[in-house]
């Protein structure tokens, strides 16, 4: 069938569309609203029918579930568990990788799963110290548990999109019990998987297991033993009685130490003089510099000791994070928390030089020098999740009985048909706020709005696509390669396309990509469409093989010290076998060749 040209027009712009979120070059939320205004004023799509999404039931779902989320965050429920979680886990790393693949996968039927990710990753920190096992042996079998957890809930991003578009054609929509035995397969392969040879995949990395504040550990996992120095002032220095502004070092000056008194991070109006010492964060070009000015490299003492009580600690940029897109300039940080960034970690790779002119994206681990009092006090800010040192709310059992009754409660009605998952969890997230459980402020900002607009606006895209009869030219085109073949195959061209997009665009993207054409594909070979729906969104979580297909990837990427090649050595041989797995179930569970 030869396309016409809105046919070809539309095309260009999803390709377009991933494009941009491939490279990252316009914002999420941005991207969803572009797409919903160029087919507005092309006039492929009315105005009623270009902002359809903004009433969608995936939106209203997405919504109603982020509040519920957080809501059992702040009962510190989610954080309970995590603490007698650490209480199961056995001596052996086969015990350990096992109570929390099962623990991730639990906690993500009923929380976001980046919130699950972010709540246990300093759990496992702590066990992997306890028991003296590398976090990197510990932190991607977690990480993919809680991926496939989310595989078997209707709480998961790409199966709440999935379920809307199946309502959007006039179908039911989905619930937890369509999600969860194809999701329960998942988890149980991929705990097999971990259990049998799996783990052996993982690097064992020299991130030694760390449990506190250990400097000297973090100094030598940002190989930064070179680059933290402490400088003596000598007798006729140029430097003294000047302040650092007049100084210009050239270089990050953490603390002066005068006598039995030290000033951290100090600003610019702070005085230099004679006897003290700078620590500074400098590379060995730069002592010729510090020797003219009469600066004395060197004095043996280590970072964290007695006589100087600053540390080193470690936080992750956490998803949902309002400082994601912005620098450390921009955000005035030293000042703002009295604590020096020195180094970041991000892909594999640690960047030194310039750290506070980078960007930070999600899953950035920050290396920051400073007193132990300015690193507690960053732990309870929810923009940075420091690795050794998390803060919770305290646990309150009224409101985790209360708030876990009410999640029960949408699931139970949205499962028994009483009512539709949209209307079941908008209505759950106003309950809670009603029975002040949480302030509406803090409902709307536990929300991730990017993800919402970029739902709402890419949502009519599925319109577009019927309206104009690109679904119909895909759809044919596959009925015409796969003609004679089971309907199994497919099915499964699908699910291994679906795979592949989201290890590039995120399972988000793939689900809005890929979903309308699945549905019509379904149709043309009279297969299920809540199958088809299903398996889509299960392969939008298959997401194993590179660290930008999940934020969860990115999240345990900083602290486990995985590289690219990691994801690749170790997600490959998953992907694989939860494929395998999805087929087995679309045969014998939805009955699909």
């Amino acid at each position: 069938m030869v396309m016409t040209a809105v046919q070809a027009g539309l095309l260009m712009l999803l390709v377009c569309s991933g494009l941009l979120a491939v490279t990252g070059w316009l914002r999420t939320d941005l991207l969803g609203l572009s797409v919903l205004f160029v087919l507005a004023v092309t006039g492929l799509l009315t105005p009623q029918e270009a902002f359809v999404g903004f009433s969608s039931p995936a939106v209203i779902t997405l919504a109603g579930l982020f509040v519920l989320t957080e809501a059992m965050n702040r009962a510190g429920f989610v954080h309970w568990i995590a603490e007698r979680v650490m209480k199961l886990t056995g001596k052996s790393e086969n015990g350990v990788i096992t109570v929390f693949i099962l623990t991730g996968a639990t906690l993500s039927l009923f929380v976001n799963t980046a919130a699950a990710g972010a709540v246990l990753l300093p759990a496992v920190m702590s066990v992997a110290a306890q028991r003296k096992i590398s976090p990197s042996k510990l932190l991607l079998p977690m990480g993919f548990g809680v991926i496939v957890g989310g595989t078997a809930t209707i709480f998961t991003t790409a199966n709440i999109i999935m379920s809307g578009l199946l309502e959007a054609q006039g179908h039911p929509g989905l619930t937890l019990a369509d999600f969860f035995p194809t999701g329960f397969a998942l988890v149980l392969v991929t705990l097999a998987y971990f259990l049998l040879g799996g783990s052996k995949l993982l690097p064992n990395t020299t991130l030694t297991a760390r449990r506190g504040l250990e400097s000297s550990e973090l100094s030598e996992i940002y190989s930064m033993g070179e680059r933290l120095w402490e400088l003596e002032v000598e007798e006729g220095s140029p430097l003294n009685d000047r302040n650092l502004r007049e100084i210009q070092l050239g270089v990050p000056v953490i603390a002066i130490w005068r006598g039995k008194r030290a000033e951290f991070n100090p600003d610019g109006d702070s005085l230099v003089r004679s006897g003290d010492f700078l620590l500074v964060s400098a590379s060995r070009e730069n002592f010729d510099g510090f020797r003219e000015s009469k600066l004395a490299v060197g004095r043996d003492r280590q970072i964290g000791g007695g006589d100087l009580p600053v540390v080193m600690t470690e936080a992750v940029i956490p998803p949902r994070s309002s400082v994601v897109g912005k620098t450390l300039v921009d955000l005035h940080f030293q000042k703002s928390h009295g604590l020096t960034v020195v180094a970041l970690w991000r892909g594999g790779e640690v960047y030194k030089d310039d750290v506070g002119s980078l960007e930070l994206q999600i899953g950035d681990a920050l290396l920051m020098v400073g007193t132990v009092q300015k690193a507690l006090q960053l732990s309870g800010n929810p923009d940075y999740l420091l690795v050794d040192t998390p803060s919770h709310p305290p646990f309150s059992q009224t409101r985790s009985v209360l708030t876990l009754f009410i999640a029960a409660s949408v699931l139970v009605a949205a499962g028994l048909g009483l009512t539709s998952m949209s209307l079941a969890a908008f209505s759950g997230a106003l309950l809670l706020v009603l029975m002040g459980m949480m302030t509406a402020e803090a409902a709307y900002k536990a929300i991730d709005w990017r993800v919402l607009f970029l739902i709402a606006g890419m949502f009519p895209m599925a319109t577009a696509m019927e309206k104009t009869g690109l679904t119909t030219v895909f759809s044919e085109l596959f009925a015409h390669l796969f003609v004679g073949q089971s309907p199994l195959v497919p099915v499964a061209a699908v699910y291994l396309f679906t795979v592949l997009t989201t290890q590039i665009v995120g399972g988000q993207v793939s689900a809005l990509f890929t979903g309308p054409v699945a549905l019509t594909l379904a149709s043309e070979f009279s297969i299920n469409p809540k199958a088809m729906a299903v398996l889509v969104g299960v392969a939008c979580s298959n997401c194993f093989i590179t660290a930008i297909a999940h934020p969860v990837n990115l999240l345990v990427s900083g602290p486990g010290g995985y590289g690219a090649k990691d994801f690749v050595r170790v997600g490959s041989f998953l992907q694989v076998l939860c494929f395998a797995a999805a087929m087995i179930m679309a045969h014998y569970f939805w009955h699909i060749g």
